[in-house]
């Protein structure tokens, strides 16, 4: 089992784009050598959910939900609103990546519409307002 300092890599804020990549390229490492990873989210203060989502992004890539849930775990303590964001992010991951891939084209596209406001959040993949 490897622990990893979440804050020595990304600092007392979980935030930004390069910080998922450092931090995915630390647990793909280990991962790929079939090391578990503890993740120690000690001294970090805030982790965005954005961050989980780019970061099982990377993940979901190369690796299967069974491997990401059996191989990753949080170091104690860890505060139970990290916790719930990181589940938050590993279902809704789990969920997109099982679909095909042109349904996540479609998805992609719609979010990058939503983004941009372009679209209703409300609509259907195939609908415009």
């Amino acid at each position: 089992m490897e622990t990893i300092n979440v804050n020595e890599i990304c600092g007392e804020y979980c935030i930004a784009e390069n910080d998922v990549e450092k931090l995915s390229q630390e647990i793909i490492k280990n991962l790929e050598n079939n090391v578990k990873v503890s993740l120690d989210f000690s001294e970090v203060n805030t982790v965005l959910t954005a961050f989980f989502n780019g970061l099982l992004s990377e993940l979901f890539t190369k690796f299967d939900a069974d491997i990401i849930q059996n191989f990753i775990e949080f170091k104690q303590p860890t505060s139970e609103s990290i916790l719930k964001r990181y589940s938050k992010s590993f279902n809704t991951a789990k969920k997109f990546f099982s679909t095909e891939p042109e349904v996540q084209d479609q998805i992609k596209a719609k979010v990058n519409k939503i983004f941009n406001k372009e679209i209703c959040l409300n609509e259907s993949l195939s609908a415009s307002c």
